[in-house]
């Protein structure tokens, strides 16, 4: 996939903003402040819907105005044209338009436009929380499978419905496990086991790619791992299911006083093993970069097998915390492949890595509004 065009009508600092693209690398320069990684931003929110620096929408509109708009101009493997118009209004919400037809629901434009983003935030993959390195799981698996994506909102939906159930229960002082739960639960654990199935998948095909290109970006002498610890472990779906659902009935009581389920995929534990050790502890400020750096391409990687569509890149301040012989390696890979956004305060000290050898290299430098 690539973006040949964007436009930005009061989004974020921009009232009105056009800019075109080439298929290779686009830097996208300027002061700290001063935009880039609004950029990143709304080309994000034509791919996924939303932003990965906020999850409240209004904070992207411009000052003083009711609503944002983002187009993009996209052209697929096929040279098949793709624009994408997404809206959103303080009053009426979201909306998404793809080639002047309104998508039924938001969820269903998730997957046609396949990116991976390396933001400062994407430390959280590997120094975070579980919660956040499942959710780099299920960003990955929504894109790829819009199966998993429905049964993930599904599953979500349903344990929501339960966790205030329990909290129903527990005002009313009823404290049995009933007809009514075992019921809801065997619905649940159907959603459950489904996501189950996809995420012990993904961690066998994404560990072999996820450890290629630890070995090509790094030059640590250490094995790496992106192992997923289940909540629920089982052989096979028949016992999955079991297991399940007897951990529901059993942990009832206590979830009854909590309030929340405390079975499920929502507490599958992710790891990532450097050496003999999970990375969060244990790791330098090095290794994580390079670990977040080698989950990103890996990501891509993925992405581009499953949907059979070059993924496009933002990479947003790669080069901060790297030496040169891991940004020369970075360089020498995605000077070759796909469409890479990159944002950075000085292009020059940039150049240094490499890009200075990629004729095809764009500038686009946003404190002055000028393309070099």
């Amino acid at each position: 996939m690539i973006l040949k065009e964007l436009k930005l009508l009061k989004f974020r600092r921009y009232s009105d903003r056009y800019f075109q693209f080439n298929q290779n690398i686009n830097f996208i320069s300027g002061i700290n402040g001063s935009g880039k990684t609004s950029v990143l931003e709304a080309i994000h929110y034509l791919s996924l819907t939303k932003s990965f620096r906020t999850n409240i929408n209004s904070e992207a509109i411009n000052d003083g105005q009711k609503y944002f708009q983002i187009f993009g101009n996209f052209l697929n493997k096929q040279s098949l044209g793709l624009l994408i118009n997404l809206n959103y209004s303080r009053t009426d919400g979201k909306r998404v338009i793809v080639n002047g037809i309104p998508e039924t629901r938001v969820s269903d434009h998730i997957g046609k436009i396949p990116i991976v983003i390396l933001s400062p935030d994407s430390v959280h993959v590997t120094d975070g929380t579980q919660s956040e390195r499942r959710s780099f799981i299920d960003k990955i698996l929504s894109q790829a499978f819009q199966e998993y994506f429905v049964n993930l909102l599904e599953f979500r939906r349903r344990l929501s419905a339960r966790n205030q159930t329990l909290i129903d229960y527990f005002k009313k002082g009823k404290n049995h496990y009933d007809a009514f739960f075992e019921s809801q639960d065997e619905l649940l654990v159907q959603y459950a086991l489904k996501i189950h199935t996809y995420r012990m998948g993904f961690q066998r095909e994404f560990n072999l790619i996820f450890q290629d290109y630890f070995r090509q970006f790094s030059h640590i002498s250490k094995t790496v791992e992106f192992r997923i610890i289940p909540n629920i472990e089982a052989d096979d779906e028949e016992k999955y299911e079991g297991f399940c659902l007897r951990r529901l009935k059993e942990n009832f009581r206590r979830d009854l006083i909590s309030g929340r389920t405390s079975t499920g995929p929502q507490y599958d534990e992710i790891k990532i093993i450097l050496g003999e050790h999970d990375i969060k502890p244990f790791g330098s400020q090095g290794e994580h970069k390079i670990t977040q750096i080698a989950l990103i391409f890996a990501e891509g990687k993925y992405l581009e097998k499953i949907k059979d569509e070059p993924v496009i890149y933002l990479l947003d301040d790669l080069f901060a915390y790297l030496d040169a012989r891991h940004c020369q390696k970075i360089v020498d890979f995605i000077g070759k492949h796909n469409q890479v956004f990159i944002t950075a305060t000085d292009v020059k000290e940039t150049l240094q890595y490499g890009f200075e050898k990629l004729k095809d290299a764009m500038v686009i430098d946003i404190g002055e509004g000028k393309i070099k």
